[in-house]
């Protein structure tokens, strides 16, 4: 069955190819035909590369028929590659968890994190950059696998990664000539932060918070919400889970709430959980117009990226206290350089 499929598949891209070379200038039909060739038969990675970019400089047409061959072949390698890395991941990450001493460092990390946030009073800003930033740190680097480490202990993902990364520079090259603005872009750095993500996930064997992290991936996928606001949640995640807590469902109504927030911030010159707007003046008033619900807010101002965001929650008491309570959704909404985080129960 399985060669009666790839025969299936190679007859396809044979069709494919045969269809889009007869639109290509005859003068340029066999510079075509041989770039095609190379393309799909050298194993020269770099090679296949400056066929693609030799295919995109010598006719339009014949750029428009690397099209549906490439974006297949990408998508193949893709989900393979992450199929690869995610099994063998939480194996080797169980590995290390088995260790008696690896248990006790990290119960100990969490209690000191656990005290910081649990006290009567609010920690204070030296005490989350003094004890609760070199925990995170240590937590963090406990949990990190090293890719290099890893591969070496799969040596079959090595050609596998190089392979993937090669098609997504090849598809980036693609996509900015032929501007297929349906497509999603996905760029070596997007594929970075997948293995790191993989990496890491394989120390959280939790069924359900498994299940909050597969959906969380699949409304990114889709993007029911900006790719900053997806990736400021899977980073607040990952924090969670370090500390031992359980992973929040990203809610895209309570990221609208918060892009909301911040937008009304950025225009209206006001940096404050009350708004003057009318109808929002409170983080449950605004929630509540998103068609959900809220338990807690956090706002900033200033920074660049999610992660820059969730750093300064973290250091700031009052809003680090509200990352590591016991939420069950939540959303990130950014408009500029304000920032907003919503929770749900």
């Amino acid at each position: 069955m399985k060669g009666f499929l790839a025969f299936c598949v190679l007859a396809l891209v044979s069709i494919l190819d045969a269809q889009d070379l007869s639109r290509i200038p005859r003068a340029n039909q066999a510079e075509a035909a041989r770039l095609f060739k190379i393309y799909r038969e050298s194993t020269d990675l770099a090679a296949r590369e400056q066929a693609v970019d030799a295919l995109i400089q010598l006719d339009p047409q014949a750029m428009l028929a690397l099209v549906p061959i490439l974006e297949f072949d990408w998508q193949v390698a893709l989900k393979n590659y992450r199929a690869g890395l995610q099994r063998p991941s939480t194996d080797f990450a169980r590995k290390i968890m088995s260790d008696p001493a690896f248990g006790r460092e990290v119960a100990a990390l969490r209690a000191t994190l656990a005290r910081l946030r649990s006290g009567k009073t609010l920690p204070t800003k030296e005490q989350l950059l003094d004890e609760g930033q070199r925990a995170l740190d240590r937590l963090r680097a406990l949990h990190a696998v090293s890719k290099t480490d890893f591969i070496a202990l799969q040596p079959a993902l090595a050609p596998q990664s190089d392979t993937v990364r090669a098609l997504t520079r090849m598809r980036a090259a693609l996509k900015a000539k032929t501007k297929l603005k349906n497509d999603a872009e996905f760029t070596e750095e997007n594929l970075a932060q997948e293995e790191a993500a993989a990496l890491a996930g394989g120390f959280h064997t939790n069924p359900a918070a498994k299940r909050v992290l597969e959906a969380n991936a699949a409304m990114a996928a889709k993007k029911e919400v900006p790719a900053n606001e997806a990736e400021g949640v899977r980073d607040l995640n990952e924090m969670r889970m370090l500390l031992g807590l359980a992973p929040c469902l990203l809610d895209p109504k309570l990221c609208n709430a918060a892009r909301d927030h911040s937008k009304d911030m950025a225009t209206q010159k006001f940096f404050a959980h009350e708004s003057p707007m009318p109808g929002k003046k409170t983080p449950w008033d605004r929630a509540n117009l998103a068609g959900t619900t809220a338990s807690a807010e956090n706002i900033a101002m200033g920074m660049k990226t999610p992660q820059e965001a969730n750093h300064g929650w973290f250091l700031s008491p009052g809003h680090h206290v509200n990352m590591f309570g016991n939420h069950a959704r939540v959303g990130i909404g950014r408009h500029d350089v304000y920032w907003t985080q919503m929770f749900g129960n």
